[in-house]
Formats: C-alpha cells, structure tokens, sequence
C-alpha cells in the first residue's frame, strides 16, 4: 500500500472519531485535525494546520509540563494519558479538556507522528462537583439533625425512668407499665440511630474523636459477653467466649471498641436461631490482637459479602432490617484504629467477623483525634 493511500486511509480514520483529535508531526505542528476537533473550539482549518500546537487559539496549550510530555514521545516511545487542562477557551468559553498522546506508528522515524486526542470532560466535571457539594451538604444537614434531636431524646428517655420509678413506688396499676418500656424503647432506638449518623458525618468528615488508652483485650470481651448474655439466654442460643490467660495489653479507645463489638454480637444474636452457639474470641497475633464473633446463623451469600461492610447495605432479610449503617460504622472505628476487619461466612453453617487491631500503640489515622 503506497504512502497516498495510507494517508488517505489515516485522514478517513481520524474524521470517523467523534472527539477532537490531532495529528502531530515531530516538530509538534499540526498535519490533520478532524471536523470534531474544528467544531468543537470553533475554529477553521486555516487557522490550526501546520501551525505549532502551542500557537492555537490563545496559546492554551502552551503549558510547561504538557510540553514536556509532547516532546518526549517521539525520541524515548512514551505515551501519556488523562492529562487534564482547565481553561477558558477563545470562542467557547471556560472548558475542561482530558488528552492522551501516542506515537502513532510504534516506531520513531523521520515521518513519525503524534496522535493527540481531546476529551470534553465540562460536564462530568461539573456534574461531579455538584454532586460531592449535594453529598456535603446532605451530610451536614444530617450531622445538624441528629445533634439537635439527641437532646429532646435524652430528656424524652429521662422522664420515662422517672415516671417507671414513681409507678412502681406508688403501686399503680402496672397495665403503664409495658407503654412507658414502648416508649422508652423507641426513643432508645431513635437515640441510637441518630448517634450512628453522627458517627457516619464524623468519620467521613475525618473528624471521629478517639480517645486511645491501654485496656486488656480480655476484660473488654469479658464486658461484652456479660452485657448480651442475657439476650442470648431469653432467645435461648448459647453464647460462649475463648481467650488466653495472660494478658493482652492493647491501646485503643475503650467505647469504640465496645460499639463494633456490640454490633457484631447483635447481628449474631439477630441471624442464629434458637438453640445455636455465638462464640466471642481473642487471642494475639504475631502483629495484633484479632476479635472475633463466630455465630451458627444462616450465613451470608456469597454475592452479598463483598458489599456488607457498605454504608446502608442491609440484609436481605426482611425481618431484620435496620439503617444499615452498623458495619459501615464499625469498618470506620477499626480502621481509625489502623486495624482491618473482615467476613468469612457460609450460606446455612454461620458467619465469623475478625477486625484486628495492631499490637503497636495504635496511630491515628489521617483527621482523627486522640482525647
């Protein structure tokens, strides 16, 4: 095939492409621009053929570090990609624009050339900073909600204590009795949901206190265990713990490390049936102490595991379903903590969440503070 035809054919290829593109010979001048690239910066083809890149339109292309990417390509067979130019271009206005640049035949001859293709990204730019300002702005205004209704919730929880005490005391009929723990029930759950979106807005925001002291890791399970045993009596599931007998001395934040327990325990307690087993372990690693909470549940499906750990993710069943912000927040505290939590689980046999926290004094992570 003679070079006439190959031109034609290169020439026909170039304008069948819906994006701007340029072919650039080794001087980095322009030898064929395509009807896309024309339209789109409005421009004629007196005006951009043969023409040195850098002399288009205002000189918009002339930038130090794209010119130094441009000039490498041919001599040392570079490419580059999604190189991002932000500008306010003649006759179109304020565009955001994405290149990629090959040599266009492999191989650095004499007739070596540079094909440079141009992307409009404007739009999924702005789309995006739309979206990341209504994602701010929603988090704000819930991070706002959920403080302002804590107080009312606290103030609501408090009187039903009181009224439950008084009751008792004057021996009043007890038909209140189950309405005040429905109420106090409620405003319980609303507490706690409004403390988990308070967590969420905290530790996205980078901002999830911790207040990191020495604990044994055994004592902290032994708390947990005595707090949900009795739960785990009235459903009738046997509820057992392992752990060493030395100590294991480990820095972190005592609250925070109840909460991810307690969560996982709940959702064990949630998923097994009368007569199953829940065992709570730890026990040290080379590295770390490793939590665990292993349940004889109904387990969780393979193409549901990757996505637990989700924020809002929930369960599949029904009777259970929740803000789905549970293991979201403790994927956060863990994390916070530099640790690393994780699943193993098997439809119809049960589940096992581990988190590991390092043996080391736990650092912060990046926007959390030590009290």
């Amino acid at each position: 095939m003679n070079e006439e035809i190959m031109n034609l054919l290169s020439h026909h290829i170039v304008e069948t492409v819906r994006e701007p593109l340029l072919l650039l010979d080794q001087d980095l001048r322009v030898k064929l621009a395509n009807a896309a690239f024309y339209k789109t910066f409005q421009v004629s083809a007196q005006e951009t053929k043969n023409r040195h890149i850098f002399e288009l339109g205002d000189g918009q292309w002339n930038l130090p570090e794209l010119r130094n990417l441009l000039e490498k390509i041919i001599p040392e067979l570079t490419v580059f990609l999604g190189f991002q130019v932000e500008h306010d271009f003649p006759k179109v206005g304020k565009k955001t624009m994405l290149l990629n640049a090959r040599l266009l035949s492999g191989v650095p001859t004499e007739q070596a050339m540079i094909l440079l293709a141009i992307s409009d990204i404007t739009e999924e730019r702005k789309l995006e900073r739309q979206k990341n300002q209504a994602l701010a702005a929603r988090d704000e205004l819930i991070g706002v909600v959920s403080h302002e209704i804590q107080n009312p919730l606290t103030t609501v929880i408090s009187s039903v204590d009181l009224l439950q005490r008084r009751l008792k005391i004057q021996n009043t009929p007890g038909a209140w009795l189950p309405l005040l723990d429905q109420i106090r029930a409620a405003a319980y759950r609303m507490k706690t949901i409004t403390s988990d979106l308070l967590d969420v807005t905290r530790f996205e925001a980078g901002h999830l206190p911790l207040a990191i002291k020495p604990q044994d890791a055994r004592a902290l399970l032994r708390e947990v265990f005595l707090a949900h045993e009795p739960a785990a009596i009235l459903k009738g599931i046997a509820l057992q713990t392992e752990s060493p007998e030395e100590e294991l001395i480990l820095s972190m934040d005592h609250d925070r490390i109840i909460q991810v327990l307690d969560n996982l325990l709940n959702n064990a307690l949630k998923f097994t049936e009368p007569g199953g087993r829940i065992r709570l372990t730890v026990r040290k690693l080379e590295n770390g102490i490793e939590f665990s909470v292993t349940d004889s549940g109904c387990g969780i499906p393979e193409s549901e595991q990757s996505h637990v750990f989700e924020r809002f993710w929930q369960s599949k069943h029904r009777q259970y379903l929740g803000t789905g912000l549970g293991l979201y927040i403790a994927k956060g505290i863990v994390e916070a903590h530099n640790g690393v939590i994780q699943l193993k689980s098997e439809v119809g046999k049960g589940s096992t969440f581990s988190f590991t926290l390092p043996l080391r004094e736990s650092a912060q992570a990046p926007g959390t503070k030590a009290a």
